[in-house]
């Protein structure tokens, strides 16, 4: 397996296929292409590494022709989820820890498959209004809802740079999807810290008294504002 530069400027892919798995997959011992870019012989060489181990498990090879009708829970589990482990699916440096890894695996099993993983790739893509309406009630119930949203982009995402669909459509959209949860949390501890609690009424009326026995406090003064808060505003 490897991708060298060409003197035209070119990349070629040289991958040995398996003898147990070139019937498998419509290929010969030897694959060998030439792409503009890097990136796209790195793409194929990753597609068919995936094609590779998945033929191997007993695994059905995705027809090129109707890649798009792949269900999202086995895109996920066999061509998202390994890339994303060894940091491919993002923009950073490091591939991600073992730690995150786990939350990750537990985000997509407990809010993200359950939502979209019986559906193709390629369906709710070409839906806008099913995933507003699919992620819209998630949104309003799970205040982490940022990082569903981010994942969510990623499959997408890297079902685009495998051409598995034409576009991400649902980036837009999907960014407009509010944490709604997360936005009331904040409000409502807003309006905690604003208040006071129990020790610390306690604590304002011992001093209320005790300015009013040195005489700080005009009576005539507070009676106006008081007025004010409870009348007027």
């Amino acid at each position: 397996m490897s991708i060298k530069k060409t003197k035209n400027g070119t990349y070629q892919l040289r991958l040995y296929i398996p003898e147990d798995v070139q019937a498998k997959l419509g290929l010969g011992k030897l694959f060998k292409r030439k792409y503009k870019t890097r990136r796209e012989a790195k793409e194929v060489e990753l597609k068919l590494s995936i094609d590779i181990k998945n033929a191997k498990s007993g695994k059905s090879h995705i027809n090129i022709k109707n890649k798009g009708e792949i269900i999202f829970k086995k895109f996920y589990e066999d061509i998202w989820l390994e890339p994303y482990k060894a940091g491919q699916t993002t923009t950073t440096i490091k591939p991600p820890t073992k730690a995150t890894v786990f939350q990750t695996e537990n985000i997509f099993r407990l809010h993200i498959l359950p939502i979209l993983g019986k559906y193709s790739i390629e369906y709710p893509n070409n839906n806008k209004q099913l995933i507003l309406s699919l992620l819209t009630p998630k949104a309003n119930s799970y205040a982490n809802f940022k990082v569903i949203r981010s994942y969510v982009n990623s499959v997408f995402d890297w079902a685009e740079e495998l051409e598995y669909i034409p576009s991400n459509k649902l980036r837009k959209k999907i960014s407009r999807i509010k944490a709604n949860k997360k936005i009331l949390l904040k409000e409502s501890k807003r309006e905690e810290d604003l208040s006071l609690d129990k020790e610390e009424l306690k604590l304002w009326l011992q001093a209320f008294d005790i300015d009013l026995e040195k005489g700080l406090i005009d009576l005539k003064r507070l009676h106006s504002l008081l007025y004010d808060i409870l009348f007027i505003r």
